[in-house]
């Protein structure tokens, strides 16, 4: 047979192909390759769907938005200005549902904690309803306690705001061993004067309040024993009082 007679037999069979056989095994097996041909194409559409809108997430929360911060360092307690206030530029995943995005909200309000500059404000850092000239927005914690100028041995010092002090008592029908500490590294919130007498006002527990006017009761004399400066906490701030 020539190359001319090949040809033309190949060509023969093209045209008219053997019928092909199909066995259940080969039946089951294309349908199974469909199949999973199928659920690979989904498997990559759902892929790229929560891939995209990951992204698109990420995007949102890296977008900058404008919130109201301190313009400088600011000092409870202290009502709110125009002139405190900036406008910064943060990342949306930075900003709180308590944030403010106007000057106008945060005006007239009162300051609850030390901000420093450019720090972002929220709900937490002020309080609208408070008075920042009366003593309960000089503290936060515990309870504040009056102790009159006339309950001590020897006139006030010179206290400030955020001092430290110890209050001591003793029974003078007693020996040495009887002065005992009544409160202890206690905060003084500030010092009132009123017609010629200091009032020291500090930052207490209920059971220190309980054992300063207990002694008070027993007229026993008490003086104030000061903390140095130097060991203050890293967070106390000193704030001066007229």
């Amino acid at each position: 047979m020539n190359l001319k007679q090949q040809w033309q037999q190949y060509w023969a069979q093209r045209k008219n192909p053997l019928p092909q056989v199909t066995t259940p095994y080969r039946a089951e097996l294309e349908r199974l390759q469909k199949r999973w041909a199928i659920g690979l194409l989904l498997s990559l559409i759902l892929l790229g769907w929560y891939a995209y809108q990951y992204t698109q997430s990420q995007a949102a929360k890296q977008a900058p938005v404008m919130v109201v911060a301190a313009q400088t360092n600011l000092a409870y307690p202290h009502t709110l200005s125009v002139p405190d206030l900036t406008l910064v530029e943060v990342p949306q995943r930075w900003v709180t549902a308590t944030s403010w995005n106007r000057k106008e909200d945060l005006v007239g309000k009162t300051l609850r904690r030390n901000k420093e500059a450019f720090e972002v404000f929220t709900a937490e850092d002020v309080q609208a309803d408070l008075n920042p000239k009366s003593v309960s927005a000089k503290f936060e914690e515990a309870f504040a306690f009056t102790i009159g100028e006339d309950w001590l041995a020897a006139k006030l010092p010179n206290l400030k705001g955020q001092d430290r002090v110890d209050i001591l008592t003793a029974n003078p029908e007693a020996g040495l061993e009887a002065t005992v500490n009544v409160a202890s590294n206690i905060k003084v919130v500030t010092v009132e004067r009123s017609g010629g007498r200091k009032n020291l006002v500090v930052n207490v527990t209920q059971k220190q309040a309980q054992a300063l006017l207990f002694s008070r009761s027993l007229r026993l004399p008490m003086q104030v024993l000061i903390h140095s400066s130097h060991n203050l906490q890293p967070n106390d701030t000193i704030i001066n009082t007229p």
